[in-house]
């Protein structure tokens, strides 16, 4: 109990809160981008949006586990060639701009089938830039960032906080759905993504490097 608490201690410490606080902001907007919400609630979602064929719904659900995995996969074969920071990016920008989509589909289209096509469109981008970018990546980037001392207990920290955030989100999408409407709702995770955007500018390349040579703040 002593060596925990003395570990928790170590992450208030100048050299290590950096990079915990950063991790953190990042796993939490990780849930914050809607993700859990699109995987568990897309059919849902495209059936609210006008896209009243079951079999299209069922047929896209199967399309975004594909891309998923695709995605992911992608990512397995890149991340060593490009990196880490370029593909947390490229993720990241696609993120914004599928939600910036969904936003403006439901912002500016008369209701009917086409929001529900571009809907589940923009859901397919959603989970394959998410898969390919901050779903692939953020344990990676957490266990290289941290130092070893505080690792275990940081990483701990973060994802708990992270998977509170994300199933309260998920808990009240529903209610933030019906009160706020999707168009201004997927504004509100576009504007999460954007920051998790900023942060992702932040976080130093970790490929080929040893925790002491990165260097924060640098591309």
């Amino acid at each position: 109990q002593q060596g925990s608490s003395a570990r928790v201690s170590e992450l208030w410490k100048r050299r290590n809160l950096l990079p915990f606080l950063i991790i953190l902001a990042a796993v939490s907007l990780n849930q914050l981008t809607g993700i859990s919400v699109f995987v568990q609630n897309s059919i849902q979602i495209l059936k609210d949006s006008g896209l009243s064929s079951e079999i299209v719904g069922v047929l896209g659900n199967i399309s975004i586990s594909l891309v998923n995995f695709a995605a992911m996969t992608a990512t397995l074969f890149l991340v060593e060639k490009i990196g880490r920071k370029k593909i947390l990016i490229i993720g990241t920008s696609g993120l914004l701009l599928s939600l910036l989509m969904l936003y403006a589909a439901h912002a500016l289209l008369p209701a009917g089938e086409l929001i529900g096509y571009i809907t589940l469109a923009g859901i397919v981008l959603v989970v394959g830039f998410f898969a390919f970018g901050p779903g692939a990546l953020i344990l990676v980037i957490s266990t290289e960032l941290l130092p070893t001392n505080i690792r275990g207990v940081a990483i701990s920290i973060a994802f708990t906080i992270g998977a509170l955030v994300g199933t309260l989100f998920v808990s009240w999408f529903g209610s933030l759905s019906a009160s706020l409407g999707y168009a201004h709702l997927f504004l509100i995770m576009a504007g999460f993504v954007g920051c998790y955007l900023l942060i992702s500018l932040f976080i130093p390349e970790t490929r080929g490097k040893s925790l002491e040579n990165i260097s924060w703040g640098k591309k």
